[in-house]
């Protein structure tokens, strides 16, 4: 029973750990999943403390999961686990029997997957759960408490790092539609193999039930929302509903279509864009002009600032926010290709001017390794982290046997 009890608290640890780092890792995608959460139990009222809760939440259970797999306090986040498990499930179940939404977010960007699937894994892993809080709740707890309140305090303190670093920039790892390397100019000549299927929410009687563009209801039903999902191709390819349009109105997605390079400033919510940042982004279009490259504004309003609405394109909010993380942020664009992202602060001359003399290549694949080094990075330092609580943990139960 000890071996299966170990493989489960390894299957079980692993998942939360991986299930956490995927929404830490981008926390702005992981507050839009808690508000669609909010809206369907009607706690729209909570919408601002949105991307907070899902950062708390996110680092709890990272935290739990290592903490599964480390033994530290194991009893007690065995029990944390259980009840986020029984909760996770509950809801799961009225996403199955209502379908709300259609992306439980259970790992962010990374994996998606349909609201049966979820329920599935949900289904599996609360046994899991359940038999490690019953076989670890009542075991002699032979230790020194400081060193798991120690333990628990690093492992929190790694996995709120990795959230605040990300909220306060742009995801380093990016699993959305827009990452780096996504051709633009393929999807803008209609090259991408993506498909995509639209379904809509009505609602009556206080039931919610999804229909397909064939099989609408009657007038008696009330429309709620649209959802868009893609149903075939390569997530890097999906175009969602980014569509560009000129102060006429008029379709621009044949941007991405041009040669060479060029800079685009992306506001998806120009009511909140502070004047610090549209200085930035001003003084980054004064500047490329010693390279005769005009900065494009890509927003989800005309309302920008004088100096800047030359050259604005609009285009939704949602999608805007899954090209950039961050309001006010600036993404290059080479030949139609998404080749480097900069967060608003990160804007300035010193960070942005030398990279555009860089070849484009390079550019391109600095940014691509600098994800799988982030990603090498966190699982090195979280392993060092494991390691070195086991060799205290062994190191303190070799001294208690020679001291008997």
């Amino acid at each position: 029973m000890r071996s299966l009890n170990n493989l489960l608290r390894l299957i079980f640890g692993v998942t939360f750990i991986v299930s956490g780092f995927t929404k830490l890792i981008d926390p702005v995608g992981t507050g839009l999943v808690v508000k669609e959460y909010f809206a369907f139990m009607h706690l729209g009222f909570l919408d601002p403390c949105a991307t907070l809760f899902g950062l708390l939440m996110s680092t709890l259970e990272m935290v739990t999961g290592i903490c599964v797999v480390t033994g530290a306090f194991l009893g007690i986040f065995s029990f944390i686990g259980m009840v986020m498990m029984a909760a996770f499930t509950l809801v799961t179940v009225y996403l199955v029997a209502y379908n709300p939404i259609s992306d439980c977010g259970c790992f962010g960007e990374a994996i998606h997957l349909t609201n049966w699937q979820s329920l599935a894994k949900n289904l599996v892993l609360l046994p899991i759960n359940i038999f490690l809080f019953i076989w670890n709740r009542k075991r002699l707890y032979n230790k020194p408490l400081w060193i798991d309140c120690v333990a628990v305090a690093i492992f929190a303190l790694f996995a709120s790092g990795i959230g605040i670093k990300a909220w306060r920039g742009i995801p380093t790892l990016d699993y959305t539609a827009y990452n780096v390397g996504t051709d633009m100019a393929a999807i803008a000549k209609g090259t991408a193999s993506t498909t995509f299927e639209t379904t809509f929410i009505y609602e009556k009687d206080g039931v919610r039930q999804t229909f397909t563009l064939d099989s609408l209801p009657d007038e008696s039903w009330t429309f709620v929302d649209s959802v868009t999902e893609m149903t075939g191709g390569d997530a890097s390819e999906a175009m969602a509903d980014l569509a560009l349009r000129d102060a006429a109105g008029n379709y621009s997605n044949d941007i991405f279509s041009q040669e060479g390079l060029f800079l685009a400033g992306v506001v998806y919510d120009s009511a909140s864009m502070t004047e610090a940042r549209w200085a930035r982004l001003r003084e980054l279009s004064q500047q490329l002009e010693i390279f005769e490259m005009p900065l494009f504004i890509f927003s989800d309003t005309r309302e920008v600032p004088a100096d800047l609405d030359e050259h604005v394109l609009t285009a939704d909010r949602k999608s805007l926010l899954t090209l950039m993380r961050d309001n006010g942020g600036i993404v290059y664009f080479s030949d139609g290709v998404i080749t480097k992202k900069w967060a608003s602060r990160e804007i300035s001359g010193h960070n942005v001017l030398p990279v555009l003399e860089e070849n484009e290549d390079m550019v391109l694949l600095d940014s691509t390794l600098r994800s799988k080094h982030y990603t090498v990075r966190h699982i090195t330092i979280c392993a060092i982290l494991m390691a070195l609580y086991f060799l205290v943990q062994g190191g303190l139960a070799r001294r208690r046997r020679q001291e008997k």
